[in-house]
Order: C-alpha cells, then sequence, then structure tokens
C-alpha cells in the first residue's frame, strides 16, 4: 500500500513480461554476460580478442602494402557519374539510420571542402 494515496501498488515481474521483452530481456542478459557463468565470459573475451586482432593485423597488412606517398584507396574515376542506383540507396540509409546520415554528409563535406582543395591530402587521398 502507498503511504501517501493509501493506493495498493501492483507488482510487475518475469511473469507479466511478453514474448519480445523475455527475448530483448535474455539478449541483453547474455550481451552483459549474466547468462550462463564463465564459459559466456570466456567465449565472448575470445570474440573481442579476436576483433581487435582482425583491426590491428588489418591495419598492419595495409601499411606494409601500400604505395609509398599515397593513402592506397583506389583513384577517383574519370568519369563523375555516379550510378542512380548507389546515390539512392546511401540517401536512403541515410534517412533509415539518420546519426550515419550526418556522418556520410561529414565526410562528402570534408572531401569537397578540405581534400580536394589541399594538394598535398588531394594526392595522398584521391
Amino acid at each position: 500500500m502507498d503511504q501517501y494515496s493509501a493506493e495498493v501498488l501492483v507488482s510487475f515481474g518475469w511473469n507479466e513480461y511478453g514474448l519480445m521483452a523475455k527475448t530483448v530481456e535474455q539478449g541483453i542478459a547474455l550481451h552483459e554476460g549474466r547468462r550462463y557463468g564463465t564459459a559466456n565470459l570466456i567465449v565472448m573475451l575470445t570474440a573481442c580478442l579476436a576483433l581487435i586482432t582482425l583491426i590491428v593485423t588489418g591495419v598492419w597488412m595495409w601499411w606494409k602494402r601500400r604505395p609509398h606517398g599515397r593513402a592506397g584507396a583506389p583513384a577517383r574515376p574519370t568519369s563523375r557519374r555516379t550510378p542512380y542506383t548507389v546515390i539512392a540507396i546511401m540517401a536512403g540509409l541515410g534517412l533509415l539510420f539518420p546519426l550515419a546520415g550526418i556522418t556520410m554528409l561529414a565526410v562528402l563535406l570534408l572531401d569537397w571542402l578540405v581534400i580536394r582543395r589541399v594538394a598535398r591530402l588531394n594526392r595522398i587521398f584521391g
């Protein structure tokens, strides 16, 4: 009973959760390592270390194989005509995921306003 309004408070527990809420809760618990004990923690640690290893070795391999004085990215095509399908897909994804859209716009502006106008950056990335 609530001491201020004299109303009976209702308890809302696991049994009142719907199937989707239970599924999400189980996924969160698995992600946080609260399910399956030490075995789950070891599996998650292994996955994390594998991801870190992939990132480090990827950067290392790129550094060893990149052309001298360049980023090693493919050169811009001489034809500036980009297929409209790619533009439509990117715009759709940018609208569907606004933070990704803002990031795409920021990179596009960085390319237009800085990289293309600074000769050294244009040589490295262009």
